[in-house]
């Protein structure tokens, strides 16, 4: 058995029973909202970022409304890559892009392991997508207040949960003891669209302060702009 097998099992036995699929009648054909997967490049998304027009929602005005990038459409959640508040600055589709293209600074590893690093990463976030959870105990962590983070070696991608409509509800979960060790569950009420956020590289046991507020404050730009305004009556 594996050193880490006997932990596994333990994770299975408390981790508590996800909610239904999204897709109830989801029969395990590709959908034409999945992403086409590449051996080599790992997960291809498909939708570019572009401002749409004015629409009109529920009963309000939609300004500004966004098109992100996604980079899984899974039974369980579409995740995709937040937005600053400009509109085009993509802080996690732009670590994944400098992995891809072996461009991130990092002059103790190698560049030809910055794509393996990008494809960990992927199938953490397709794995996510579709299960509704997070295999690797390891893979992740939370920030507190409802952030949280994946992890892949001194990699940190941010994430959050949100309703697609402009509002945040902090999901905490819940830190459990395993073998001696604190582990955290993930929320099991998250909402269907889940977006990565600020990505920054660990130097220390702990995430930066700073890191930390400005993963934040990207995910209220990001938010920001799924608000609905509500444009009063004409006369």
């Amino acid at each position: 058995m594996r050193g880490d097998a006997r932990g596994q099992i333990v994770m299975a036995a408390i981790r508590p029973a996800r909610a239904a699929s999204r897709h109830p009648s989801f029969d395990g054909r590709i959908s034409r909202n999945l992403p086409v997967i590449d051996e080599e490049r790992g997960l291809v998304c498909i939708v570019e970022p572009a401002r749409c027009g004015a629409s009109v929602d529920g009963g309000g005005l939609r300004l500004g409304k966004v098109q992100r990038r996604v980079a899984v459409d899974g039974r369980f959640h579409e995740i995709a890559y937040a937005l600053r508040a400009d509109g085009t600055s993509e802080p996690g589709w732009d670590l994944m892009t400098q992995l891809e293209n072996k461009r991130w600074p990092d002059g103790r590893r190698s560049d030809d392991h910055q794509p393996n690093l990008r494809r960990r990463l992927l199938a953490i976030i397709q794995y996510l997508a579709e299960n509704g959870e997070i295999d690797s105990r390891g893979s992740y962590n939370s920030l507190g207040n409802g952030l949280w983070e994946l992890k892949v070696e001194d990699i940190r991608l941010t994430f959050y949960d949100t309703d697609d409509q402009g509002s945040w509800d902090p999901k905490l979960g819940e830190s459990v003891s395993v073998m001696g060790r604190n582990v955290w569950i993930l929320p099991e009420d998250f909402e269907v669209f889940i977006r990565l956020g600020l990505w920054f590289e660990k130097v220390d046991n702990r995430a930066l302060p700073s890191d930390i507020d400005e993963a934040h404050q990207v995910r209220m730009e990001d938010i920001d702009h799924d608000r609905i305004i509500e444009e009063p009556d004409a006369d």
